[in-house]
């Protein structure tokens, strides 16, 4: 078995729910066409290899193919070719103020939860990602956060038109009102009736909470944090 990325040291934010997320291959790959094979990355950074501010980001990363005679091993995603084309300013935010005594964890102590999410690629060939909202509830009510978000962009990280109406979320932002969108998925067939899936989960109170389905659905927010997820609003 043979290491396909390997990261600089101490560039990966290595804690909780904080690593290497999701990737997503680029969908025009050629095999035939080398400047085809790249794909992209959402993980978390602490910006000691680059010197950029720390926090989630959606990188792309070349595809290096096979050496002279076919040389399957030299095959690689090469570190050095990343492109950043999205960072969470958000950063890595301290929830050491909220009161964790449901998951177990003493008040005082930060944990890095619920930060989504899987890389799609939506019908219109846009990059998609469910984000989570940090475990910051009051960072999913702001209008200058990602937190609790949808993003929709570009493959060169540019915005595209079509997400939410100006002054609601960051421009990248598609939808919002999500705790931790953990998975989600763009059924692609039929053509002209495609359907996004987003798995959000729910809230702590295991007794009567659930996890929630939802179509994914421009413009729309989901409830969180103005509602229990699985009861409804409160």
């Amino acid at each position: 078995m043979e290491l396909y990325l390997v990261a600089p040291h101490g560039a990966v934010k290595e804690l909780d729910e904080i690593g290497f997320i999701s990737l997503l291959f680029n969908d025009e790959w050629d095999s035939a066409v080398p400047s085809t094979q790249f794909f992209f990355l959402y993980w978390g950074a602490t910006g000691e290899h680059d010197g950029r501010p720390a926090g989630m980001r959606i990188s792309r990363f070349d595809h290096r193919p096979p050496g002279p005679g076919g040389d399957e091993i030299s095959v690689r995603g090469t570190w050095s070719s990343e492109r950043v084309i999205w960072t969470d300013t958000d950063g890595f935010p301290s929830t050491a103020h909220v009161d964790g005594r449901n998951e177990g964890v003493p008040r005082g102590v930060s944990r890095l939860w619920h930060y989504g999410g899987e890389l799609q690629w939506g019908p219109d060939g846009r990059i998609y990602i469910a984000l989570g909202d940090k475990y910051r509830t009051d960072m999913a009510r702001s209008n200058t956060s990602y937190s609790g978000c949808v993003l929709r962009i570009d493959r060169d990280g540019s915005i595209p038109v079509g997400n939410l109406a100006p002054g609601v979320k960051p421009p990248e932002c598609w939808a919002h009102g999500i705790r931790n969108g953990y998975r989600a998925f763009w059924d692609l067939e039929p053509v002209g009736r495609e359907r996004y899936f987003i798995a959000d989960v729910g809230a702590n109170e295991r007794a009567w909470a659930r996890e929630d389905l939802y179509y994914g659905r421009q413009g729309v927010h989901y409830g969180w944090p103005h509602c229990i997820l699985g009861l409804g609003f409160f």
